[in-house]
């Protein structure tokens, strides 16, 4: 049922269906809509099975500063400093580019995008609604 759900149009509203359809051509009882999602969650709990989210390629980039800071030497001041590490990622191919920073201000997250946009050989676009 995992494999089926992360296929495009399948819901487990229609699993349930074919699964009815199923039990009455083998003339068994099946369970009710909400006993089966009961049991399917379990089963996905069990196995630690997650719903995949679906995205189109090259249309989303994820990124998020993570993590603990790094300690990084300046050579300049000749002293360790605290770096902050971002991190971008395209979901689909999960092709990934991560930098350090000083400080997670709003100039440095700018630019931190604007490196991961280069990395990836692509350029920001934005699209209102």
């Amino acid at each position: 049922m995992y494999k089926e759900l992360a296929k495009t149009g399948v819901t487990l509203s229609l699993l349930w269906a074919e699964y009815c359809t199923k039990c009455e051509l083998e003339n068994t009882i099946p369970y009710q809509h909400a006993q089966f999602n009961e049991k399917y969650h379990a089963f996905a709990a069990a196995k630690k099975a997650t719903l995949r989210i679906n995205r189109k390629p090259g249309k989303i980039m994820e990124v998020d500063w993570v993590g603990n800071t790094l300690s990084v030497f300046d050579v300049a001041a000749g002293c360790n400093v605290n770096a902050y590490v971002f991190v971008a990622c395209l979901p689909c191919s999960m092709y990934r580019y991560a930098g350090t920073f000083p400080d997670m201000k709003s100039n440095h997250w700018i630019t931190a995008r604007v490196h991961a946009y280069t990395h990836f050989g692509g350029c920001y676009a934005y699209f209102s609604s």
